[in-house]
Parts: structure tokens; sequence; C-alpha cells
């Protein structure tokens, strides 16, 4: 192990050890395995690699909650991402489809479209990414609690299906050397903004064994959230791993790559640990990815025909 790579994990082991920054302001739709989707993680990664691939992300949040009002229901983010590289062209396309509801019937969905740009140096790679998209808030008037009514509004809402759009835009650029990852993104939602700044490194260990240390620090208005974690890899197939979210949870995670590395999947389990008392402790998620083939064209050369040889 590299002097770079030790002063990387220790660098991971102080952010774990780091007083919990608390959070006041409402987050929006959250991954706990983020470095498996990192097109969602970060704009530059669109299309990056030389495989194309689709991947189904679904997150149930405190599973079995049940509202004071709403009674139960389910609180949960579905996200379709597709990534595209371009060719040799350096160019790559992603797609990101994300829909978050819950028992209230206030929903969010969000439709996201995203072009990067990798550029080569040397033994070092840097990307630049971003994308536009549109975002729909809806409000199911049939289970929508009043809670004021002498609000003028309320006539707006009660029994009614409302929704609004509104556009969004990301943006992000990646540093990548061998197998260190260091990248910002940003991200402009109606009237809300997120930073967000993310690492991860691969270290090998024995010759089938690899760390992956990661983190993830991200602002939202007056909330900061700070992610650390590590996984562990055996053969590139198998992985174990563990984070946790600054004053929110305890992460439990596991996953494996089959069929060629075509077919990847996971899981994670949340473990809450504040507000216990009005919570369900646990969040579950799950992804899957397929990576699609490779499909290369071959130029075929036509004979060259002259009247004393023949080229080709």
């Amino acid at each position: 192990m590299g002097y770079f790579s030790r002063f990387f994990l220790w660098i991971i082991l102080c952010l774990c050890l780091a007083p919990q920054i608390s959070l006041y302001s409402q987050l929006g739709p959250q991954l706990s395995m983020f470095t498996q989707n990192r097109i969602y993680l970060n704009p530059a990664y669109s299309g990056e690699g030389d495989r194309a691939y689709v991947q189904l992300h679904v997150r149930n949040q405190w599973t079995g909650y049940q509202a004071t009002q709403e009674g139960a229901g389910s609180l949960g983010t579905r996200l379709l991402s597709a990534s595209v590289p371009l060719g040799e062209t350096g160019l790559g396309l992603g797609l990101n489809y994300l829909s978050d509801l819950t028992p209230s019937g206030v929903g969010l969905q969000i439709a996201n479209l995203q072009l990067a740009y990798q550029l080569a140096i040397g033994e070092s790679q840097i990307s630049f990414g971003g994308g536009f998209g549109l975002q729909t808030q809806s409000v199911d008037g049939t289970v929508f609690r009043v809670r004021d009514s002498g609000d003028p509004l309320v006539g707006e809402f009660t029994g009614k299906q409302v929704s609004q759009a509104k556009s969004t835009s990301r943006g992000g650029i990646l540093f990548k050397r061998k197998q260190l990852h260091i990248g910002l993104s940003s991200s402009f939602f109606h009237q809300a903004q997120e930073f967000s700044l993310h690492a991860e490194h691969t270290i090998p260990v024995l010759s089938s064994l690899e760390l992956n240390p990661f983190f993830r620090a991200r602002s939202i208005a007056d909330a900061v959230i700070i992610e650390p974690g590590v996984r562990i890899l055996y053969q590139n197939a198998i992985w174990v791993g563990g984070s946790f979210r600054s004053n929110d949870a305890i992460v439990g995670m596991i996953g494996a790559s089959i069929w060629k590395h075509r077919l990847e999947a996971g899981y994670s389990i949340d473990y809450t640990t504040i507000n216990l008392p009005v919570k369900s402790l646990l969040t579950h998620e799950v992804f899957c990815r397929f990576n699609l083939p490779n499909f290369t064209f071959k130029t075929v050369n036509a004979p060259v025909k002259t009247p004393r040889f023949r080229l080709n």
C-alpha cells in the first residue's frame, strides 16, 4: 500500500471520528449506495468508460412508517438511469428519471438529460459534465390534510390533482488518476441548491482483495451532510461494506457482479439513529445494473485493382 493510499485512508478515518453536524432543513431524495449510481452522483460520469448501461435504483424509506393522519404508506424513491459513451469522441450521454412519493399525496418527478466530456492528460483524466431537465411537483388533494381551514389556498388543493413544473440544471467536474476519483457537483432545483464533494479510492490489499474507501459531503441550504464509508471487494465480483450519514443513519451494504460483469446488483439497509420514537428504524435500498455489450463496427477496405497488381 503506497503513501498516497495510506494518506487517503487516514482522511476517511478522521472524517468518521469527526463530530456530527446537525441538520436543520428537509432533504430531497438521496441514496445510500451513491457510489453505485455515479451519473446521478455527478453528471461528469455520464458516458464514462467504454460500456453503456441501464440501471434501476429503488429505495423504501422508513419501511412500515405509520403517519399520524395519512395512515400507512410508502415513502419511496425510484430512479432509472442510463449511460452511453459516444465512441472515441470523449463525449458521453446520461439520463436520469426519478420519482419520489409520500403517503400524504405529495410527489416529485425529475427527468434529466446529461452530457459529459472526458479529457485524458497522461495517466489522469478530467471530465466535465452538465445537464438540464424538468422537475414536476404534484399534490393529490384527495388525501391532502388541511391544517388551517381559513387559508385562502385550501380551495385550490382540496379534492384536486395539482402539479407544477420547473426547470432544473446540474453541473460537475471529475478528476481521475488510476483508481482515485475526486469530484465536485452542483444541482439547481426550483429555489433550492445542492453542492457536493465526493471522493473514492480503490486500494489493493491482497492478490484478490481490495479496499474501496469513499466519502461524500453535501451542502443543502443550512444543512451539511457527511457520508464516509468503505467497501471490501473480493476478486472484483463480491463486496460488502458500510457507511454512516451524519445525524441520520448507519448503513450496511452488500453486492455482487456476475455474467462477466454484465449484471450487477446490490442491497443496503439503513438503521435510523435519530427521532427513534417517531420513525420506523429501517430503510431498504436495492439496485440492479445491466452493462450492455460493446458494439464494435469494423471497416472493410475495398480492393483497389490496377492493370498490373491488386491492393488489399
